[in-house]
Parts: C-alpha cells; structure tokens; sequence
C-alpha cells in the first residue's frame, strides 16, 4: 500500500465504520515492524537506493537509514504532509503516482510496497519493475480476507482502506508480478501478527457492542484477514 484509491490520502476524509477503523489501525500499526523486517529479508545493503511506498511515515524511512545505512526515497502523494520532516539527507521526499512513477528506469536497488494493493496491479507491477535495476529486489504486503468466511461485502470493506478493488489471493500477486518480469518469489504469512494487532485495538476500542459490525469486528481479530509479504527479484 499507484491509483487514486489506492494511494491517495484523501479518501481517508470520508467517514470509516469501524472495521475500518481496527484494520487501518492494525495495519498502521505493524507497518514499521514489517518494513525493517522486509528490509532485511531483501538484504539491503549500505548507500544502496530504496523506494518506500507508501509515504506517510518519514519515520519509517529514517529507521531504515539507520539500520541499513541506505538511501531512501519515500513516495508521497500529492496533498500528503509527513508527520515528521526527516533531518537526514539520506531520506528524499517525492511527490508522485504509483501507476506513472516519478523515477528514470533502473533507479533502484529496491522498492518496499507497504500498502495492500487492490487497484490497477498489472500496470503497478510494470513500473516498479521499470524503476528497479537489472535483479533489483522487491518486497510487499498483500491482504486477503478468507472467503469462507468473511462475505463479499465485508471483504470489500475491509479492503477500504486502500480502496474499493478486487481482493487476491498470495498466488494471483505473483502471478501479476511474474508477468512483469519477477522471479524468485518468497512468501510469509503475517496473519498472527495483524491478528495480535487487531485483538488489542478490538478489546480497547469495541464501540457499541450492539452495532451490525461487531461480529465481523470479531472475525478480524480472531485471524479472519491474511497478511502475506511477497519478495521477488527483478530478472535480468
């Protein structure tokens, strides 16, 4: 978690019910945690070029310049204000859409994807690879709500926070990504932590008990939704 509803802060101005509020919550909440570990499963390594989307959080990028030792260029878009102004000079804000990035081809060592992806995935797919050097690596996060057991429109909110868009499996991203040159595929599911995330929002912030929502309130925070990171490796 490049079209407008997948990466544009600004639906966050409509009103959220509150699985919305539990899974964007829970998510923010992991983000950090799964971005250094993405980091390090794509071995970065020190001055190498990182791609960070999305870029609502220059505190993420500075713990990756910390860390790895790396550059980092955070993807912003247009109308978003960091929470912090990072004071490193190895962290670079830009202002730009995922479908048509704002980057000459072969700019990076790696991207980081931190926002589930639900819109427009082949033509994404593309220009990261296009922005990738020759084996550059990539890391991201898919969500996936089970079928069997969250309905269609449950699984369609849950999905809101980054955008209405048709859910994936793990399977059907690497599909895509292979189709746009990728290979060397890992994947590791992170639904226990998205889980633990989800129970402590859920028991601290459960609203009215009585509310439609809360059954599914429930479902997602006994492991309902999947969290799966995918990395692949741009081939040559």
């Amino acid at each position: 978690m490049n079209t407008s509803s997948d990466f544009d802060t600004r639906a966050q101005a409509r009103p959220a019910n509150p699985l919305q509020t539990v899974l964007t919550t829970s998510l923010a909440q992991e983000a950090h945690d799964v971005i250094r570990h993405l980091g390090r499963i794509l071995g970065i390594k020190a001055n190498e070029q990182v791609l960070l989307i999305p870029g609502d959080d220059a505190l993420t990028a500075l713990s990756l310049v910390s860390d790895y030792d790396c550059r980092v260029t955070v993807l912003m878009a247009v109308g978003d204000t960091p929470v912090v102004q990072p004071a490193d000079e190895r962290v670079t804000l830009k202002v730009g859409s995922l479908d048509t990035l704002p980057f000459e081809m072969g700019s990076f060592d790696a991207v980081i994807v931190a926002v589930p992806l639900t819109t427009g995935l082949q033509r994404v797919a593309r220009e990261l690879s296009r922005v990738l050097k020759h084996s550059g690596r990539l890391g991201m996060v898919a969500l996936s709500p089970y079928r069997d057991q969250v309905s269609d429109d449950v699984a369609a909110t849950i999905l809101q926070p980054s955008g209405a868009g048709e859910i994936r499996a793990a399977a059907s991203y690497r599909a895509v990504l292979g189709e746009a040159g990728f290979t060397a595929f890992v994947t590791q599911d992170r639904r226990r932590a998205l889980r633990r995330s989800a129970q402590a929002i859920y028991r601290e912030h459960i609203l009215d008990r009585s509310a439609s929502d809360t059954a599914t309130l429930g479902l997602l925070a006994a492991g309902g939704v999947s969290m799966t990171l995918i990395t692949a490796e741009k081939g040559l």
